[in-house]
């Protein structure tokens, strides 16, 4: 790799420096083609040196040569001149070897030609040249987009660097904006075009150099850019002058930009202080408190602390500018700056003045209105209160006025004309209120409100309103007198209707217990019978009903003509006689449909039981024909196996027919039928026959894998075979032989060792294939399935026919064989010799040897087949071998008849070998004795394996039956079935123990005997004899366990049975406490008092008889939990005996009802006459209550309004409210005794029972009293604690106003000074930074003031009466002013190193510096002379040696080397440029070249773009040549 890029190099310097030479040889009209060979003779090389050091060669030449020998005297003359005329020292180059071509020795000399006449004058030693050159191309390419110069090689690559320094001088020639990096042979080509066409710089380079190549050569690339070094440091007058007018243009640029700017600024400032002096000045004012009050916010907060205080920076930073204008103009010998009319400072601080008196007094008009306006809105929110209250009070009296009051009774009548005598006391009392309200109105009036006509009329009508409250009173006095009177006579008639209602209602409520007794018998015979009975007691008490009710209808039609509507003395209306009346028909009604339900229940019953009969029956028969069905379905075992998943459908059918059996069996069982004479099936029963077909569907499955298994491996092990014959015989059928005797003896060993192999592996295959045939067919027999049918052409019959071709096949191909190996064996004898083919027959016979005397382990049946098929290929291949011995023998005979002298060694070793060739047949029969005995005893061993998995498979399949046949725990459902299975288990359990030992005994018999043969493998099962005995012992505990199973089912049908009979007798002895405790309680003959009592102790809510029905309910559930169905013992059911249950209830809740009833009337009686006489007395009291309750709770409400208004936000304001506020607390310990006689009346009312207080309660009076008190007392706190705040903040805003006044003055002192600058620059620097030193000063006065400013704010005070400054617009300020201090420094300092360095810019001396430190090598801060020069070629300067000997000794006198200092000021010297007029002119004019128009095209090759265009803009036209430099120089210095 090394190499290649060696080689590329070479390649590239050939081509640069070849071109390099010819744009010197050019000169002479010579060209170089191949410089290996165009040098030879020497004359062009004589030719380029002269050229190069534009002397002549005075030495001898010739001109012609033809020689060697001349070639190399002008050679020699050549490299002598070199070194003595122009002092090039070449090293290790000779003439001889330029002349030979030696290509890398000429490129030497060709570079160290350059680095002297090309790199050498931008410094003396290469390594310091190379610098300087790699400096100037970093300096001119600073700053340029994609463009990082760092060495001569990669950076060039993209062209971008080209690019950038052409762009540099000429910035016409390249648009550089418009390249990309990633175009790289673009951009180079670019470059060399425009560096050829327009620079005359000839294209050394072609792109590939610097593409094609991981890193370009360095040689070429500073050969091609030294060529730019040299090409623009000639224009480098130019670029002076260029530079001197591009500091004109940036000092006309700035200080244009500081005049617009601010101009701009200060038109905006003036702008803003007359619209906001407008602003406030405006006479209008907010017409609202929110307004006002608004207003004065953004007047103070957002005004003053948002707003202004940016404005005021402005100002000050426009003060600064305009001075560093009018400095920048003054230290450039240029007239002052004058602001526009109406801009300047002076007019801006006038017009600043204006406005703070403006603002000022804005706010006092604001402040006065928002008082003015705060006394309104407050007298407002008093009389909007006082009239809403009024208006309420008003409101609800005439609607109290103006109700129709509901008299209901008696009592409610005398109690409402009482009440209303209260009505006349309150109204009088409101009188005061009307007057207060009138007062405010008034006052509002006064003070000029605008909607004051509007609270006069509201007034107005309040008084209206109250006035007419007096004649409503009046009216609804004299109703309430006539109400009172019709009360009296409704209550005659009240008693009387109870007392007949009553009677009627307990007669009518033993009737409907009768009826409601819905026991006719509990079997439908019983129902039956019962018809007669019901039909005539129905007809008698409906008769005896209607003659009740007629009575009570007469009693009822009065109190209707009374518009009676509550009776007090009895709940019962005519209605509930009515719907006695009719509940006495319903429950006939009732009675009559009970008893058809009921019949209609047992003839339900007995279908319902007949129906579940048949559907138990179908469903048997649904499994039958299911069954039959699935056996019907043919097909092969995976085909056949979905079929019967589809048809079987995971038992779905069966399920939901069990569903419906079940739920329909517990509907049954929710009817209370428990017995079913139609059918012995039950539930269990069908759920076990169910089961065991699951488990048939689930084994036949089972069977069906099974035999899908044997025929895929059938299938697989048939098709394996076949593929092999099919595969097998093609290559038997081939008969293609190369006519060679190793060719054939070649396919005669690959023949026998197919036999040998391949063949006898596949041939012991085939009885596997026979083995699987037959137990897929005995499969087939026990399962009844359709004889096995293998796939065409795979039958036994069709494997064997294939095997015979096979067979036959080979027959034919060793037929071939055996003659095409005779042929060659024929042929071989005259071509071959004896000791060839006998050591191969030798090798052979050695091979067999060891294999026969082998007799290997045979663990398998396969292997022993292998090992006899691969023993019969032997044979075959040993009696091949015979005519191959028979040939030596001939061979050997016809050497004999040739004299051969080694006759008898070959005798010998012909003898030797037909022996041990002989002795082979012994081995062999040994073999095949040893392999025969093996393969019978595989054979056998296999056979065990056949027979041991067949048995243990049969085994297993039995098992699997016997122990779901065993698992069927079906034994019978009644005690006497299950009784009755007892003989039938013994003899199954017999059977199958029989034939469990009789398989058992079987199998360990093959197992014997495959143990006593060793044999421990089985491939035809995973069956063990582990696992048979494991099935023996389980199937052995399964019988055990179907004994225990027989057992505990016999146990349990005799518990079935004794809980039946338990239910039986508990139903029994329910029925009988029932009819003994109803003989008890109809015994009794009594007063009602006494009759509720005996009923009572006898019935005890019911205890006794929920005993004996809780212990039937828990024996019945017992029943359902264990699955016991029907009883014979007993006919009655649980919801029988429930029923029983509730209609004795509700019996004994009658008899109890009607003698409550009774009881209830006649104390009704009593009470009505008591409550009457109290109630006249409590409401005289209600009255004189609520009357001084309502005085107490105005005077509270009152208070409430004084202390909710304003304190204020003066200590004037705070101390009138304290002034009101004990006005107000001399009067609260006179209503407190009001208070206190409150609560005893009250206390004396509860004691009555009085909670009724018509209005206002003692609790509400008291809850309002002690939020008054409370409010009072925190009314009195909130006083004080803001009077004395008020105070604190007065004394904190004259703190703040003092500090910001100071601050202010400080501010205004430091402004004044800044604007009043005079002296020398250093003069006004020296007094500016006295200032900035000063500024701290302002600082802390600002940060003494935010202090102050952050304890109003914590206080919440928004204004400051003694001032209007703020914090922030003072902070603000101070930054501001320390900004325009810093601003005025920095331009001063500017302006001072400006004159100092009037010669150069700050640019320049950056770059000075730069290349001074980076060519400074030692550190020492001194430069020697070619360090000095290296600068100088850094900076474009090309300097002739002489200049630069007589510029060192001038600028190093002492020898110690050139400082800084001392090499700056000769770089100011050397680029002296003076921007006087006439220096302006004289650049222009060597930019022009001495025309008195400039081009932009002049222009742009020696200035950059963005001064080139701020000059063709600013500049006039010069006749449409070019643009007059002369008019715009001469107007940039008027």
């Amino acid at each position: 790799m090394a190499r290649l890029l060696d080689k590329q190099w070479e390649v590239i310097q050939k081509k640069t420096f070849t071109k390099w030479v010819n744009s010197h040889l050019m000169k002479r009209g010579l060209t170089a083609e191949e410089i290996t060979a165009d040098f030879k003779d020497g004359l062009k090389l004589i030719a380029f040196f002269e050229i190069l050091s534009n002397k002549k060669l005075s030495a001898k030449i010739e001109k012609n040569p033809r020689m060697k020998i001349q070639m190399i005297q002008n050679l020699g003359a050549a490299l002598a001149f070199l070194h003595d005329v122009c002092g090039v020292k070449l090293i290790g180059i000779s003439a001889e070897e330029i002349h030979d071509g030696n290509l890398k020795l000429i490129l030497g000399m060709i570079w160290t030609i350059i680095c002297k006449f090309q790199i050498d004058d931008i410094s003396e030693e290469e390594l310091s040249a190379r610098d300087a050159l790699l400096l100037w191309c970093r300096r001119k390419t600073e700053g340029y987009r994609d463009c990082k110069v760092d060495n001569f090689h990669t950076s060039w690559q993209d062209g971008m660097a080209f690019c950038a320094i052409i762009h540099k001088h000429r910035p016409d020639l390249i648009d550089y904006d418009s390249l990309d990096k990633n175009n790289a042979r673009q951009n180079l080509q670019l470059a060399f075009d425009v560096a050829s066409k327009e620079l005359g710089i000839p294209s050394l380079l072609d792109v590939e150099d610097l593409v094609d190549i991981a890193k370009p050569d360095e040689r070429s690339i500073i050969t091609y850019v030294s060529q730019y070094y040299h090409y623009f440091a000639a224009n480098r007058k130019q670029e002076v002058a260029g530079r001197r007018i591009g500091r004109l243009v940036d000092f006309s640029q700035t200080t244009e930009q500081m005049k617009s700017d601010y101009a701009n600024r200060a038109s905006d400032l003036v702008q803003w202080i007359d619209n906001k002096n407008t602003e406030f000045r405006d006479p209008s004012l907010p017409s609202t408190l929110d307004g006002i009050q608004q207003a004065i916010n953004d007047l103070v907060s957002t005004y003053r602390n948002d707003e202004k205080p940016p404005k005021a920076a402005e100002k000050l930073a426009l003060e600064a500018l305009f001075s560093n204008i009018n400095l920048k103009l003054k230290s450039n010998g240029r007239e002052p700056f004058t602001a526009a009319a109406g801009t300047s400072p002076a007019n801006i601080q006038q017009k600043w003045e204006d406005l703070g008196q403006a603002e000022r007094d804005r706010e006092d008009a604001l402040r006065k209105e928002f008082e003015r306006q705060k006394k309104l809105d407050a007298l407002k929110r008093r009389f909007e209160n006082a009239a809403n209250k009024l208006e309420q009070w008003i409101s609800a009296k005439d609607k109290y006025l103006k109700t129709e009051e509901q008299v209901d009774s008696l009592s409610k009548a005398k109690e409402r004309i009482k009440f209303h005598e209260g009505f006349y006391d309150e109204y009088e009392s409101s009188r005061s209120r009307v007057k207060e309200l009138k007062a405010i109105a008034d006052e509002i009036s006064s003070l000029g409100a605008s909607d004051a006509d509007a609270i006069q009329e509201r007034v107005s009508r309040i008084e209206t309103n109250w006035t007419g409250l007096h004649g409503s009173a009046e009216e609804k006095k004299e109703n309430l007198k006539k109400k009172l009177e019709i009360q009296e006579r409704m209550e005659a008639l009240r008693i009387d209707f109870a007392k007949q209602a009553k009677l009627y209602s307990r007669w009518a409520g033993d009737t409907i217990d009768d009826l409601n007794e819905h026991i006719f018998g509990n079997t439908l015979a019983e129902v039956q019978q019962y018809k007669t009975t019901l039909d005539s007691d129905s007809a008698a008490k409906q008769q005896e009903s209607a003659t009740k009710r007629e009575v009570l209808q007469q009693l009822w039609n009065q109190i209707q003509e009374m518009g009676i509507t509550d009776l007090k003395y009895t709940v019962l209306t005519m209605k509930d006689i009515e719907n006695r009346d009719t509940q006495i028909n319903d429950a006939v009604t009732r009675r009559g449909q009970a008893y058809d339900e009921e019949l209609k229940r047992q003839l339900e019953m007995e279908e319902r039981r007949k129906a579940w009969a048949a559907k138990a029956q179908s469903f048997v028969d649904h499994l039958a024909t299911r069954r039959s069905k699935i056996q019907e379905l043919q097909g092969e075992p995976a085909p056949l196996i979905e079929s019967i998943h589809e048809a079987y459908g995971e038992g779905a059918s069966e399920g939901a027919l069990l569903n419906e059996l079940n739920a329909s069996s517990a509907e049954m069982r929710e009817m209370g039928i428990n017995d079913n004479a139609h059918t012995d099936l039950t539930i269990p029963i069908l759920n076990n026959r169910n089961a065991r077909f699951g488990n048939w569907v689930k084994n036949y499955i089972q069977s069906l894998k099974d035999e899908q298994e044997l025929k895929d491996q059938y299938s697989e092990r048939v098709a394996k075979l076949l593929a092999w014959i099919d595969a097998t015989i093609p290559s038997l059928e081939a008969r293609a032989f190369d006519n060679t005797l190793e060719g054939a003896q070649s396919q005669s060993s690959e023949f026998h060792q197919y036999k040998a192999g391949s063949k006898a592996e596949v041939a012991a295959q085939k009885p596997e294939i026979e083995r699987i045939y037959k137990t897929i067919s005995s499969l087939l027999k026990k399962n009844a399935r359709p004889e096995f049918e293998p796939a065409a052409g795979t039958s036994l019959e069709d494997i064997d026919v294939r095997w015979t071709q096979l067979e036959e096949q080979e027959k034919l191909k060793e037929e071939a064989l055996n003659a095409e190996l005779e042929r060659q064996e024929k042929l071989a004898i005259l071509v071959r010799r004896f000791n060839s083919d006998a050591e191969d027959l030798s090798s052979w016979v050695n091979a067999k040897a060891t294999y026969l005397a082998q007799l290997e382990e045979i663990g398998t049946l396969f292997r022993a087949q292998f090992s006899v098929k691969q023993l019969e290929g032997y044979e075959q291949e040993h009696r091949g071998r015979q005519p191959r011995l028979n040939q030596l023998s001939q061979l050997a005979e016809e050497i004999r008849s040739l004299n051969y002298k080694d006759q008898e060694a070959l005798d010998v070793k012909f003898t030797a070998l037909k022996a041990s060739f002989d002795a082979l047949s012994a081995a062999a029969d040994a073999k095949k004795r040893h392999l025969t005995s093996a393969l019978e005893i595989q054979q056998r061993n296999e056979n065990l394996r056949i027979e041991f998995a067949h048995e243990a498979k049969e085994f297993m399949s039995w098992f699997k039956e016997t122990a779901e046949r065993i698992n069927d725990y079906n034994f019978g459902f009644s005690l006497e079935a299950v009784a009755q299975y007892a003989e039938q288990l013994e003899q199954s359990d017999k059977e199958i123990k029989s034939q469990l030992d009789g398989r058992v005994e079987q199998l360990e018999r093959v197992a014997k005997e495959m143990k006593d043969n060793s044999i421990t493998d089985n491939s035809h099962t995973n069956i063990t004899m582990e696992t048979i005995h494991g099935s023996q012992e389980q199937l052995r505990n399964e019988l055990v366990k179907r004994r225990n199973e027989y057992e505990r089912e016999l146990s349990k049908q005799h518990h079935f049975e004794e809980v039946r009979k338990e239910f039986a007798t508990e139903a029994n002895t329910f029925v009988e406490h029932l009819g003994q405790q109803r003989q008890a309680l109809e015994s009794y003959a009594g007063e009602p008092a006494g009759r509720v009592e005996h009923i009572n102790s006898v019935h005890q809510e019911g205890a006794g008889a929920t005993v004996h029905l809780e212990k039937v309910t828990t024996t019945n559930q017992v029943m359902k939990s264990e699955g016991i169905y029907g009883n014979t013992h007993t006919s009655h059911t649980l919801p029988s005996l429930v029923s029983r249950n509730n209609q004795h209830n509700n019996y004994v809740n009658s008899l109890i009802a009607a003698d409550s009833e009774e009881r209830e009337m006649q104390e009704r009686i009593r009470n009505q006459e008591e409550l009457l006489a109290k109630a006249e007395a409590r409401e005289a009291l209600v009255v004189e209550f609520s009357g001084k309750a309502r005085a107490l709770n105005i005077w509270m409400e009152q208070a409430d309004e004084q202390i909710s208004e304003d304190i204020g936000e003066s200590v004037a304001e705070a101390e009138k409210a304290s002034q009101q506020f004990d006005t107000l607390t001399s009067q609260q310990s006179q209503q407190h005794q009001e208070l206190k006689s409150l609560e005893n009346m009250a206390e004396n009312m509860k004691s009555q029972g009085i909670s009724d207080f018509s209005g206002i309660t003692i609790e509400e009076l008291n809850e309002r009293w002690n939020q008054s008190e409370a409010a009072l007392s925190a009314r009195r706190k909130q006083i004080d604690d803001e009077l004395a705040r008020q105070k604190e903040n007065d004394q904190h805003c004259r703190q703040f106003a003092d500090k910001a006044v100071s601050l202010d003055n400080w501010l205004k002192s430091q402004t004044s000074q800044l604007n009043s600058q005079t002296g020398d620059l250093e003069s006004q620097l020296k007094s500016i930074q006295g200032q900035r030193a000063g500024v701290s000063q302002g600082h802390k006065m600002v940060a003494e003031l935010e202090a102050e400013d952050t304890t109003l704010q914590k206080r919440g005070i928004q204004r400051n009466p003694h001032t209007d400054l703020t914090s922030r617009a003072l902070k603000t300020q101070v930054e501001e002013f320390d900004k325009a201090l810093e601003k005025q420094e920095s331009a001063l300092n500017a302006e001072i190193i400006t004159k100092k360095n009037a010669d150069v810019t700050p640019e320049q001396l950056n770059e000075f510096k730069e290349v001074y430190n980076h060519f400074d090598k030692d550190g020492d801060s001194r430069l020697n002379k070619l360090e000095l020069k290296a600068c100088l070629a850094a900076l474009g300067d090309d300097i002739a040696d002489s200049e630069l000997d007589r510029v060192y000794a001038e600028l190093d006198p002492e020898g110690q080397g050139i400082n800084f200092e001392r090499f700056t000021a000769y770089m100011q010297k050397r680029n002296r440029d003076n921007d006087s007029a006439e220096e302006i002119l004289g650049s222009f004019k060597s930019i022009a070249n001495d025309k008195d128009f400039v081009t932009e095209e002049d222009l742009r090759r020696v200035m950059p773009n963005d001064k080139v265009e701020f000059l063709v803009k600013a500049m006039p036209k010069y006749q449409e040549l070019g643009y007059d430099y002369q008019a715009w120089v001469k107007q940039q210095y008027q």
